[in-house]
């Protein structure tokens, strides 16, 4: 750390804690758990540990070697509830004053300032002042919240309690010092970008007051780290032990996935093919088609999610092969040369509240994927994302290409590890967005030469990196391959654990 402070001793160490205690508000499904799940599951498969998740949308019993206990049924507006967790705090992540050198997504901007088109978005105290204009009221938060209070006080003493993300600030506020009493562990993860902007709005002072009640915190860059310590110092809060976690990726799964299937037998071998939609089967098919016959191919793996730029990405698609037909290549050339694979959440987006920033943001994505496909037809292949067992296809998909994700806000971008980590034995390569978490690390451990960086956020940066890709493979092959090495070595030195004492 840079700063020179002193930090609060955590009160309460057990060497060998009975219990971990997971919250984790949803997202865990029947069979299969994709993201953050995943990681939960992976340290119940260790015997030496003892895993409970308290969840909102699981059925209480055990599951996959871990205790899953209910929380009492949200009897309130989901809808408000995830209008106030992105209304109130997440949009101030975007804005460009809130981080000290990372660009924001502008689509995502003024996809939330209907009112507001000019190129300047303008700053961060008027975001500030919108949010907290028409963000829902904490209602729907709290009854959110209170449905785990039963739970929290049957959490057995000594245990380590992991909480995670924002999503339970005020549970924190409420139950940290009744749990520290107990002689539990608390340590806190957050999963996304951390801003140097927290302590200038009243969510973000929340959270950071909620932080400083705990033993440990855990973020992933040791950027996000500094940005902590002095937001938590500038406001006179107890400093906690502030550490760097590295979230790994599950690559049994990927080896597991990747043995099982291949080009002869995988319409029987992905569980429920026939029932996929047609937009998803054409996107599988396409790519065991064009796999050794396309020599550029690229995926994308992203929720439409403002923070993970996909709205760049596609602009960066459509300047580059526009560029490409300027250059004097026909449609037919593009279709026999290049690929663009997106898997994306393609939901409908029909709420217009004014601080509904995935529903505005994915109205407005799902109109330049429309654009970019009636464009370049037999280039660009787009479906929705893969559930439950059928998410044993996405690293066959992976295999062979080249990732790329905007990562403009993200908090490290497991995707894009995967994506390298599948297509390690091929001369392919990685782009990400430099506000992604990956790409911060990638920098502060010196890696910043073994994958693609361009700026988060704009058009012409990520169209030049998807040009430097393919004039690399042309003019150097096997040059792509070398440059990955090192980053995927770095992957693999990653922890494939998110609960630590």
């Amino acid at each position: 750390m840079s700063l020179e402070v002193t930090k609060n001793e955590p009160q309460t160490k057990p060497a060998e804690p009975t219990k971990h205690y997971t919250t984790y508000p949803f997202a865990l499904r029947d069979g299969d758990a994709g993201g953050l799940p995943s990681v939960f599951l992976q340290e119940a498969q260790n015997p030496s540990t003892s895993l409970t998740i308290l969840s909102s949308d699981k059925q209480a019993g055990d599951w996959a070697g871990a205790t899953i206990k209910a929380a009492a049924p949200f009897e309130g507006d989901f809808g408000e509830l995830i209008k106030r967790w992105f209304g109130t705090g997440c949009w101030q992540w975007l804005h460009p004053d809130a981080h000290t050198s990372v660009a924001a997504d502008p689509d995502a901007l003024r996809a939330m300032y209907q009112e507001m088109r000019s190129e300047n978005p303008g700053s961060l105290e008027f975001m500030l002042k919108y949010c907290e204009k028409y963000a829902p009221s904490a209602v729907s938060e709290q009854a959110f919240n209170s449905g785990y209070a039963a739970l929290f006080k049957e959490i057995e003493a000594g245990s380590v309690v992991n909480w995670q993300d924002y999503f339970f600030a005020p549970s924190i506020l409420e139950h940290a010092d009744t749990l520290r009493a107990k002689g539990c562990h608390q340590t806190f993860h957050l999963h996304t970008t951390l801003p140097d902007s927290l302590n200038r709005s009243m969510w973000g002072i929340s959270l950071l007051e909620a932080m400083s009640k705990v033993d440990t915190v855990y973020v992933h860059t040791e950027t996000y780290a500094v940005r902590l310590e002095k937001q938590l110092l500038d406001l006179g809060l107890p400093i906690p032990e502030i550490k760097r976690f590295d979230l790994g990726i599950n690559s049994a799964h990927i080896s597991q996935a990747l043995q099982r299937l291949n080009r002869g037998n995988y319409e029987s071998e992905i569980p429920g093919f026939n029932t996929l939609d047609s937009g998803q089967k054409e996107l599988i098919h396409e790519v065991v088609r064009s796999e050794e016959k396309i020599p550029h191919r690229f995926i994308n793996l992203d929720r439409i999610d403002p923070g993970k730029g996909t709205a760049t990405v596609l602009k960066a698609v459509d300047s580059f092969l526009t560029e490409q037909m300027r250059g004097g290549k026909t449609l037919a050339e593009l279709q026999s040369q290049f690929r663009f694979f997106f898997v994306q959440q393609l939901f409908d987006a029909k709420d217009d509240h004014p601080t509904d920033i995935k529903a505005q943001y994915a109205k407005h994505v799902r109109g330049e994927f429309k654009q970019l496909l009636d464009k370049f037809p037999g280039v660009v292949f787009a479906c929705g994302a893969f559930s439950g067992s059928a998410r044993i296809v996405v690293p066959f998909l992976m295999r062979n290409m080249h990732g790329i994700t905007g990562g403009t806000q993200d908090g490290l971008n497991l995707a894009i590890m995967e994506i390298a980590k599948a297509s390690q034995n091929y001369d392919t390569t990685v782009i990400a967005g430099s506000g992604s978490g990956v790409a911060i690390r990638a920098k502060e451990t010196g890696q910043l030469d073994t994958a693609f960086f361009p700026t988060a956020g704009s058009v012409s940066a990520f169209r030049a990196a998807i040009n430097d890709v393919v004039k690399t493979k042309q003019t150097s092959p096997g040059s792509l391959g070398a440059r990955k090495d090192g980053f995927v070595q770095n992957i693999d030195k990653r922890k494939d654990s998110v609960i630590t004492s």
